[in-house]
C-alpha cells in the first residue's frame, strides 16, 4: 500500500482526474477503450480526465478500477482520490472488496459477484447512454 502512496504521488496523481490519466498512459488505454470497458460514456470518461467531475459515484469509480484492470491496491488508491474510503463493516463496501480481488475480471462478472452479494450493478447509469 505504501508502495503504491509513494509511486502515485511522485507522479503527481493528488486527484481522480491525474490518476485516471496516469493508469491510462500507464496500461496504454484511449478513452473509447475505457468507455467500453467500464461500461461508461467516452464523455464521461473525458469529464473523469478533464476534472470537469471530480468526484465521480462510486460505482463508477469501481467500473473504471475493472475497466483498467487494476490491482486492489491501485483500486484502494483512485477510490480514495474520488474521496471513497472502502469499509469492511459496510455490507456494499465488502462486496466491492471482494470484488476487487479479482482485478483481471470483466465488469459483466463483477456485476454477478455485486449481484450475488444483493449490491446494485455498476456503473451508475441515471445519465448514461446505454447500449444494451
Amino acid at each position: 500500500a505504501k508502495k503504491v502512496q509513494i509511486e502515485m504521488m511522485s507522479q503527481g496523481c493528488f486527484d481522480f482526474a491525474s490518476s485516471l490519466i496516469y493508469h491510462m498512459d500507464r496500461k496504454n488505454i484511449t478513452v473509447e477503450q475505457l468507455s467500453e470497458r467500464a461500461d461508461l460514456s467516452v464523455t464521461t470518461i473525458k469529464k473523469y480526465r478533464s476534472g470537469e467531475i471530480a468526484n465521480p459515484p462510486v460505482e463508477n469509480v469501481m467500473a473504471v478500477c475493472i475497466g483498467l484492470n487494476l490491482p486492489k491496491e491501485y483500486s484502494k488508491h483512485l477510490l480514495k482520490s474520488a474521496s471513497y474510503e472502502l469499509n469492511e463493516n459496510k455490507p456494499v463496501d465488502r462486496a466491492y472488496l471482494f470484488c476487487l480481488d479479482y482485478s483481471d475480471g470483466t465488469i459483466h462478472q463483477w456485476n454477478m459477484i455485486l449481484n450475488a452479494f444483493h449490491v446494485n450493478r455498476i456503473p451508475y447509469t441515471r445519465n448514461q447512454k446505454k447500449s444494451e
